[in-house]
C-alpha cells in the first residue's frame, strides 16, 4: 500500500531530547543509519551517515530543520523493523513530538498492534502518545491514544492502527 503506521511520542520542548535519547538507549536492536536535512537555504539536502554524525546530533538536525528525518531500525518484540523514519513535529505550544514512521509491511495487524500497545505501555518520559496510519501531531483522532499519568491511560477508536481494519470492541 505504501503508507506508514506512525507512532507519535510527545513531551515538552524542555525534556523531549532527553526522553528520545533515553528511548533509543532502551530500544532493543536500535540502529541509526543516516540523517537527512536541508541546507540553510532549503535548496539542497544533506545526508550524513552514522559514521559522520551521532544520534544526538541527528536529533538536533531534526529539531532545527523542518522536513528533516533520520533512518534506522529496532526490534519490536522479536520482529526487526528496518528503514524506519524518525522525524520531529512541533506545535505552537511547548509540545514537541517524535514521529516514528514504520513502513506498512505487516502480515498480521492484530499481532503487530498488540506489540505496539505493549511498547507504548513500557514508555516513560513522554506526556502522551498516539498511533494510527499516517498519524501526525495535529490530527484530531487516533486509533490509539495514550495519556501518561501515574500509569498509561489508553483510548481506542473503532479502527486498528492500519486505518482500515475495524476493531472488535
Amino acid at each position: 500500500m505504501g503508507s506508514n503506521i506512525n507512532i507519535g511520542l510527545a513531551a515538552p520542548k524542555s525534556i523531549i531530547k532527553k526522553s528520545v535519547i533515553n528511548l533509543f538507549k532502551e530500544l532493543k536492536g536500535f540502529n541509526f543509519e543516516k540523517v537527512l536535512f536541508p541546507n540553510n537555504n532549503y535548496n539542497e539536502w544533506i545526508s550524513l551517515s552514522n559514521r559522520e554524525c551521532s544520534i544526538e546530533e541527528a536529533f538536533d538536525y531534526c529539531f532545527n530543520y523542518e522536513m528533516s528525518y533520520f533512518v534506522g531500525g529496532f526490534l519490536l518484540d522479536d520482529k526487526q523493523l528496518n528503514k524506519v523514519e524518525f522525524a520531529i513535529e512541533k506545535t505552537d505550544t511547548d509540545i514537541v513530538c517524535l514521529i516514528i514512521k514504520i513502513p506498512e509491511l505487516i502480515n498480521d495487524i492484530d499481532e503487530f498492534e498488540s506489540s505496539v500497545i505493549e511498547f507504548l505501555k513500557r514508555l516513560n518520559g513522554f506526556y502522551f502518545a498516539f498511533c494510527d496510519s499516517e498519524a501526525h501531531l495535529d490530527d484530531e483522532n487516533y486509533s490509539i491514544y495514550v495519556q501518561y499519568l501515574d500509569k498509561p491511560i489508553f483510548t481506542y477508536k473503532d479502527w486498528k492502527i492500519d486505518g482500515l481494519t475495524k476493531r472488535s470492541l
